[in-house]
């Protein structure tokens, strides 16, 4: 493995430990905060997938290679549902948990699918195992049909969190909640900006842990500059109006 191999492993690493911690201080310090729990579950997923991917990169045996693809793929088609229930909550916008449910059908038919890839090929198809020229090991496979089927469906739920961010972002009237949403908006699109490289064929290795690593410092600011999660935007704008009715 040469330099940029190690240095790859070791920002997938702290992507992994950035969203992990990330989970654990939402859950601890924000518990009763407007979409604390949604996202310390995004954070988490995401710290899954982080750890299956640098067991991916070290491990060049094709059986348990795939098996680190398949938990990878649990945080991976996961994480845009919790990250879509968080803008929800984040802004105020119940949602119940039936419609949960209805949201969770791909993602779980998606992980079903790839644990028993073997009997359909349905996700992958022709599956090899290659070491790059930095000497990192990764799963190469032609894409069965319902592997467009959930990554579309993955995307689609991150342009809606984020369009529902972006939205509350523009109402906002004063910086400090100018500032929070910004650091949420920069926190979801630049580690899926990595991703969208990775799918899109324009490098075999996928970026989105590392791109991550960035996202998450954004979010971490955002929590200790802003207070992220103490308060929504929405509760902002309850106060002022009625404080407006009062006059």
């Amino acid at each position: 493995m040469n330099l940029f191999g190690v240095l790859f492993i070791l920002m997938v690493l702290a992507a992994g430990l950035a969203s992990g911690a990330l989970g654990v201080l939402s859950r601890r310090k924000r518990a009763g905060a407007p979409g604390a729990a949604a996202f310390s579950i995004t954070m988490l997923t995401l710290s899954v997938l982080c750890f299956g991917y640098v067991g991916s990169l070290l491990v060049s045996d094709l059986p348990v290679n795939l098996l680190l693809l398949k938990l990878r793929y649990i945080g991976l088609h996961i994480l845009p549902v919790a990250w879509l229930c968080f803008a929800l909550s984040y802004t105020d916008r119940q949602i119940r948990r039936r419609y949960i449910l209805v949201l969770l059908v791909i993602p779980v038919l998606t992980i079903l699918i790839a644990w028993t890839n073997e009997w359909h090929g349905w996700l992958w198809q022709e599956i090899t195992i290659r070491q790059d020229g930095s000497g990192l090991w990764d799963v190469f496979a032609q894409r069965g049909p319902w592997f467009r089927v959930a990554n579309w469906y993955g995307y689609i739920l991150l342009f809606a969190a984020t369009a529902i961010l972006l939205r509350a972002f523009l109402k906002q009237g004063y910086i400090m909640y100018k500032g929070q949403t910004m650091a949420l908006l920069f926190g979801v699109l630049f580690p899926w900006f990595g991703n969208v490289l990775f799918v899109a064929g324009f490098t075999t290795l996928d970026w989105l842990p590392v791109t991550f690593t960035i996202g998450a410092m954004s979010l971490f600011w955002g929590m200790r500059r802003y207070k992220l999660l103490d308060l929504a935007p929405v509760a902002r704008d309850t106060v002022f109006q009625s404080m407006e009715s009062g006059v």
